[in-house]
């Protein structure tokens, strides 16, 4: 007899269910090309990352992490849904003389680094802290707004078992 969604989640460690939500702060940085290069020493072609600023970033979000992962395990099995929330600040053209917010200013962040990439910047310190394998992702929802205090706010929930996103 299968058991039923109320059985299994009933069933699954609590560690194993429950959501992980938390905010990193910090500047977020994108996770861009890389640049290639001729090692002098060993003629072997090497990668770095061409953001100067994303190590930094990425420091922030694995020491936010690691915070919010004391004393619980990661996901280890099962698929899983992943929410970030870049938030920046709005730059100072965007704000009239008094300090209220100028009309013309816009509502949705349509500027700045690709949303895509700072999602991937993001992903890579998630993974093997928060969850072992960024393959149980199947659902990614990333955006980017304007607010007071720049980060990333995170949330990571399992997908129940009978979820049926992929049937039309």
């Amino acid at each position: 007899m299968a058991l039923g969604l109320l059985d299994a989640v009933q069933a699954a460690p609590l560690r194993e269910r429950a959501e992980l939500s938390f905010f990193a702060s910090g500047m977020p940085a994108p996770q861009g090309s890389k640049r290639a290069f001729r090692n002098s020493h060993t003629g072997r072609i090497q990668q770095v990352e061409s953001s100067k600023k994303l190590p930094g970033w990425r420091s922030d979000v694995r020491d936010a992490v690691e915070n919010a992962m004391a004393g619980r395990e990661p996901f280890v099995a099962g698929a899983l849904e992943v929410w970030l929330r870049f938030v920046f600040q709005r730059p100072a053209a965007h704000m009239s003389a008094r300090g209220g917010l100028k009309p013309s200013a816009p509502a949705a962040m349509a500027t700045g680094a690709d949303v895509d990439k700072l999602a991937r910047s993001v992903m890579d310190v998630l993974t093997g802290r928060a969850f072992t394998d960024d393959r149980q992702v199947a659902s990614l929802h990333a955006e980017k707004v304007y607010g007071d205090r720049p980060g990333v706010h995170i949330v990571v929930r399992p997908l129940p078992p009978d979820d049926r996103r992929a049937q039309p």
